[in-house]
């Protein structure tokens, strides 16, 4: 049964573990909630289409979609004029939130979802703005894509793909490839497991690859603006690695035992690395704000490129 309640009452954020909170400081915001269960086995299709909320999907052991949600807006007939479709295809479930006519835009309206689906699932297209995506414990591909807000994935066994603009993007213990973009805001990769592109500006990388991360046959890529890229590797390189930004740092880990090809170049700021070369080189890339140099044996390239800061190469 639907049941309608006006903002102050605390119930719908307790019913959708996923309430920001600064949705409680809208007034007259007026809420009701909504539940569907259909059944998905596992290696189905999830479809999602929100605005103006979260979507909040994690992975159970029922062979069920179970989606419960709340539809809000500043006048309770605005918020009875949003709809929220569910469909079935083969093995597959689509929802999808439709708002009211353009003009009634400005009544501040919205949906949240909260879904629980079979850990073995794809995540086809899960789309929302103005609001934060949150995907744990699956196992499948992951597209995501919001604006105005952050995307996270946590203990997701397979490729995640996520966009968002003026929000963080947060991945720890994915096993599949990473395609990370966001502007205005940082991108964190924990216990990365195989190939990354992180792009972002204004905001800072930060990426550290798993002991037991797979060899990549795709470059590693980093890239953003005004901020620093750090990044740390449990194993020597197997594949090219790639990474640039204006006005911040680049700091990157690798093993003492590491092959590789080093180009790092600067301007405005200094070149350093603790694998060893000769004092007449050092003194050259000193005064040249620049590094060519190989590591080991030799391999796969690692080219570091700022401006107006510092390159670090760091032994771990």
């Amino acid at each position: 049964m639907m049941r309608t309640h006006v903002l102050f009452s605390l119930l719908p954020c307790l019913f959708l573990a996923g309430c920001d909170l600064e949705e409680l400081a809208n007034s007259e915001r007026y809420q009701s909630d909504f539940h569907y269960s259909y059944a998905l086995a596992p290696g189905g299709r999830l479809e999602v289409e929100g605005f103006n909320g979260s979507i909040e999907i994690s992975g159970w052991d029922q062979n069920q979609c179970d989606i419960s949600g709340v539809k809000s807006a500043s006048t309770t007939d605005m918020r009875d004029r949003i709809k929220v479709d569910v469909s079935q295809g083969q093995n597959a479930i689509y929802i999808r939130s439709v708002r009211p006519a353009m003009s009634d835009w400005h009544s501040n309206v919205g949906v949240r979802f909260l879904i629980h689906v079979p850990r073995k699932v794809e995540l086809s297209r899960i789309v929302t703005s103005n609001g934060s995506i949150h995907v744990e414990g699956t196992a499948g591909p992951a597209d995501l894509k919001t604006s105005n807000s952050s995307i996270r994935a946590v203990s997701v066994d397979g490729r995640v793909a996520a966009r968002t603009s003026n929000g963080s993007i947060t991945m720890d213990g994915v096993s599949g490839n990473l395609d990370l973009h966001t502007s205005n805001s940082a991108i964190r990769a924990e216990h990365v497991m195989s190939s990354i592109s992180a792009t972002t500006s204004n905001g800072s990388i930060t990426a550290h690859f798993d002991e037991k991360a797979l060899p990549s046959e795709s470059p590693l890529k980093f890239e953003t603006s005004n901020s620093s890229v750090d990044v740390t590797m449990n194993r020597s390189p197997r594949s090219d690695i790639r990474a640039s930004t204006c006005n911040g740092s680049i700091t990157l880990r690798l093993p003492a035992d590491s092959s590789a090809k080093v180009s790092a170049s600067t301007s405005n700021g200094s070149v350093h690395s603790d694998f060893q070369v000769d004092t007449a080189d050092t003194e050259k890339h000193r005064r040249h704000q620049s590094l060519e140099e190989t590591l080991g044996s030799g391999g796969p390239l690692i080219d570091l490129h700022t401006s107006n800061s510092s390159i670090r190469l760091l032994k771990i």
